[in-house]
């Protein structure tokens, strides 16, 4: 296996803040944790919470990790209306 196959953590991490910043976003903390699905937006918590499946990025796994993303980004823009 070599180390150019995987995203690193720091290019994940800049997704992440990244997409964060663009939809206005704040206040959300982001940690991994064992679970069944791919992540989960905490409300009471304000924490976004991924699997640990996601602690290593293929590139082919990327696109879903993008659409991930962005869905618990809804809930959390949802979550700061109310």
């Amino acid at each position: 296996m070599l180390i150019k196959e995987f995203i690193s953590k720091a290019e994940k991490d800049y997704m992440i803040a990244t997409l964060l910043k663009h939809y206005r976003v704040q206040n959300v903390k982001v940690k991994y944790k064992s679970m069944k699905d791919f992540a989960n937006y905490n409300v009471d918590s304000g924490t976004l919470e991924l699997s640990s499946k996601y602690k290593e990025i293929k590139p082919r796994q990327l696109n879903d990790f993008l659409i991930t993303m962005l869905h618990e980004i809804k809930h959390a823009i949802e979550a700061k209306k109310y």
